[in-house]
């Protein structure tokens, strides 16, 4: 088994990754996207470095880490249960010589510990786990009923709202909240075009906004549901729902086959409805923080 290093050639990575990535578009939905955006657009990070595991020129193994903010990411480990451990263990190896003080790691089922155990054995710290995670898949919706609204794509004159948005997202949805000029860069990403990249929607009744939802990370098939968003005094009358529903259905008739989408599974009420409109479980995905002892 080796470590091969493509930080200096996006392509390069996209076109060696994919395939492997491909055997399960659904799960590797964020690993697609993130190598897709880098593809397009390579300064979308501050920093980024990516790798394969490869065994006789195959592809075992894809990680990779982008943004200073952002834990690691592993994919689905190919191999018996000892080659996973040795496989886990060069990657440890790699990005603990990378970034000793990377936040986390995200990572499917168990590898996310496993990989956990093997960093805090390199950094004399421990670990904790941040949130469960899961990975959904829809290929046709249902939209919820009798909810009123429609929805539209956010503009301009919505910029300061959307900040104040993103900040409540963070707040709900994050392992931690990003800094002020980071929500405003996102905002300003979304509002800046690139509709193949991304794109950012509200659901209004009456004309007030009321909700919002917004895509990201393409791959070949499908597209990623992101920044979901209601405000308290909103919650609890259908329109994440519906808001989700009726851009998952605007991404399908764009030409996409499936749309997907995470969730953390402490929140039952975002897994039920998201189960309501047509999104299936693909697999669960765990995020461990990185705790350093003072």
């Amino acid at each position: 088994m080796k470590i091969k290093r493509w930080t200096d050639d996006p392509k390069a990575f996209y076109q060696r990754a994919l395939p492997y990535l491909m055997r399960n578009e659904a799960a590797h939905n964020l690993h697609i996207g993130v190598a897709a955006t880098l593809l397009k657009a390579p300064d979308r990070w501050d920093t980024y470095h990516l790798v394969t595991v490869e065994d006789e020129d195959e592809v075992r193994a894809v990680a990779f880490r982008t943004g200073t903010e952002y834990h690691l990411a592993l994919s689905l480990v190919e191999g018996d249960d000892a080659q996973v451990g040795g496989i886990l263990a060069k990657l440890a190896d790699e990005f603990y010589g990378v970034y000793p003080d990377a936040p986390g790691v995200l990572g499917f089922n168990d590898l996310a510990e496993r990989f956990a155990v093997l960093w805090a054995a390199r950094s004399g710290g421990t670990y904790r786990l941040r949130m469960n995670q899961r990975v959904y898949e829809a290929r046709q919706l249902t939209p919820p009923q009798g909810v009123p609204g429609s929805m539209r794509l956010v503009t301009e004159d919505d910029r300061d709202l959307l900040i104040d948005w993103i900040r409540g997202f963070d707040r709900d949805a994050m392992p931690a909240p990003r800094p002020d000029d980071q929500v405003k860069a996102t905002v300003d990403r979304y509002l800046a075009g690139k509709r193949d990249l991304r794109g950012l929607y509200l659901w209004e009744v009456a004309r007030q906004p009321v909700s919002m939802a917004g895509y990201a990370g393409p791959t070949p098939n499908g597209m990623r549901i992101l920044a979901v968003y209601t405000p308290p005094e909103q919650r609890k009358r259908g329109y994440a729902s519906a808001i989700v529903a009726a851009l998952s259905q605007h991404l399908l008739d764009s030409g996409r086959r499936f749309c997907f989408l995470f969730t953390d599974l402490s929140n039952p009420t975002a897994n039920h409805i998201y189960q309501e409109i047509g999104y299936r479980p693909v697999i669960d995905s765990n995020m461990y923080d990185f705790v350093k002892h003072a």
